[in-house]
């Protein structure tokens, strides 16, 4: 069986975000799909993999700005 995504073996993450910080923000925000997006990326994860989750060109940048 193959795995994919973040389960493969050779999965390199390229960000490495603050987990509290993105947990607080998520849950201070009124944005649902943005905290979903937080949520879902608190955990290291490469920019193709946020690019291609299907959240909005302007979730995504701000994601990549609060990780950078």
């Amino acid at each position: 069986m193959k795995l994919a995504g973040k389960y493969k073996t050779d999965y390199i993450p390229e960000i490495f975000p603050n987990q509290k910080l993105m947990q607080s923000l998520a849950q201070q925000t009124n944005n649902l799909e943005f905290r979903e997006a937080l949520l879902n990326f608190q955990y290291p994860f490469t920019i193709d993999d946020l690019k291609n989750s299907g959240y909005s060109p302007e979730i995504v940048n701000e994601i990549l700005k609060i990780t950078k």
